[in-house]
C-alpha cells in the first residue's frame, strides 16, 4: 500500500514469491527464486529470478545472479557475522551488467526475537 500526501491509502503494488532450497553438500545450500511483481503506479507486470548458494557455519557467506526481466542481470556477494545470541551483521556488494555499471553496497543487522 501507498499513501500520498493529503490523500488515504491506495494499492501501489502485489508481489508474489517462490523459494526453494536444497541442501547440495554439507554445509552447502542452493537457492532458486522465481517471482512475479505487479506495480499499479506505472500498470505493469514483472517476472524477478534468483540463482544462488551459501555456505553454512559461524561466518556465513552468500552469493547469487539474480534479474527481472526487463533489464541485465545482477552478481552479489556477501558475509554474514554473527554479532551476539540473535544478532547478526551482513555486508553485501553487488553489480549490474548494465552500461554504466550499477554497483551497491549493502551493511544490515538482523535482530532474532
Amino acid at each position: 500500500t501507498e499513501k500520498a500526501s493529503g490523500q488515504g491509502w491506495r494499492h501501489g503494488g502485489t508481489r508474489l514469491f517462490g523459494v526453494a532450497t536444497q541442501e547440495l553438500t554439507k554445509n552447502l545450500l542452493g537457492h532458486l527464486n522465481l517471482g512475479w511483481l505487479r506495480t499499479e503506479s506505472d500498470r505493469s507486470n514483472s517476472t524477478t529470478w534468483s540463482v544462488g548458494m551459501e555456505g553454512e557455519g559461524s561466518l556465513r557467506w552468500a552469493a547469487d545472479v539474480f534479474g527481472d526481466d526487463r533489464s541485465r542481470p545482477w552478481v552479489s556477494g556477501g558475509l554474514l557475522f554473527p554479532l551476539a545470541d540473535k544478532i547478526s551483521a551482513n555486508l553485501a556488494y553487488a553489480q549490474q551488467f548494465e552500461r554504466p555499471r550499477v554497483r551497491q553496497w549493502t551493511l544490515g543487522f538482523k535482530l532474532e526475537l
